[in-house]
């Protein structure tokens, strides 16, 4: 069509003859016979046999987490039956942060959750932009460990889950991990996340592009803050002579000044036990690392 349009006048010579600027082509994918699929070969999977045990959303997840986009991939069943699980998981996180009945009122806890939030917004968005969907949904899957792990921790501080009723408390951090959750995940599982932002949203129209439609679908994408997801505080592996003897944390601000993780290097016990001889030379990656080279 594009080649059509083109030689009649229809489309801005400017724009070129090709409908891309560059083809992405899929990697094949082998059967369970570790063969290409082929009729021939009679190992062709298709969705009639993946959708009605397990559904949609598996096996859209399931294709994209295989591997890289352009990769030879195999075919797995027990990686289909893994996805299922983490969907599964996925409900039950939503169901129980939903009803969960108990603020966070930890501070470090509340930084802790929004930075994780915006980290995971920015992993997600580049990913699929590079058409990286295997790194995506792992990005996914730490995140929802992540909030698996912080629930727990909030029930033996005193959390409870409860039946929702008017007299809930809610939890702001916890409404807004398990909103963007939703957002990023409805890509890749769109029925099931379309059947959650129901359950959990009702009419709520939030940044909706079209008011009349409650649609998770018809929602802005979220957008990190950079000043979120930056550490406070770094750790730096110590080298002597080549081999790791620590690490040392301190501020990110001054994790790029030598002379600072110098400083703090020689301060550590444990670190400065190796520096027996002369230093005859320090090699520093700012942020990443520093090698003393001694004569011993």
């Amino acid at each position: 069509f594009w080649k059509f349009m083109a030689d009649v006048g229809l489309i801005d010579k400017s724009l070129g003859q090709e409908p891309f600027l560059k083809l992405r082509a899929p990697g094949w994918i082998l059967g369970p016979d570790s063969r290409k699929m082929s009729k021939r070969w009679g190992n062709v999977v298709t969705p009639d046999d993946v959708i009605p045990k397990y559904g949609a959303d598996t096996l859209r997840m399931y294709e994209m987490f295989m591997g890289p986009f352009d990769a030879m991939k195999p075919w797995s069943l027990t990686g289909v039956e893994g996805m299922n699980r983490f969907i599964h998981k996925v409900w039950r996180l939503v169901n129980e942060i939903s009803n969960f009945q108990f603020p966070i009122s930890n501070k470090s806890d509340s930084r802790e959750v929004y930075k994780r939030i915006h980290q995971t917004i920015k992993r997600v968005t580049e990913d699929i932009e590079e058409l990286k969907f295997n790194t995506a949904i792992a990005a996914l899957m730490e995140y929802v460990n992540f909030l698996q792990e912080l629930l727990a921790r909030l029930k033996e501080g005193g959390g409870a889950i409860k039946p929702r009723d008017t007299g809930v408390i809610r939890c702001a951090e916890l409404e807004e991990a398990k909103r963007t959750l939703l957002l990023l995940l409805a890509p890749f599982a769109p029925h099931m996340t379309e059947e959650l932002c129901q359950q959990s949203f009702g009419s709520t129209k939030f940044e909706a592009r079209n008011s009349k439609i409650n649609s998770i679908h018809q929602q802005l994408w979220p957008e990190y803050n950079p000043d979120l997801i930056v550490e406070k505080e770094v750790e730096i592996p110590v080298q002597v002579n080549g081999k790791l003897r620590g690490t040392i944390k301190m501020p990110n601000a001054k994790c790029q000044m030598q002379n600072e993780v110098e400083a703090l290097a020689k301060a550590d016990q444990n670190i400065s036990k190796h520096l027996t001889g002369d230093i005859k030379k320090v090699i520093f990656v700012p942020g990443k690392l520093i090698n003393f080279v001694t004569n011993s």
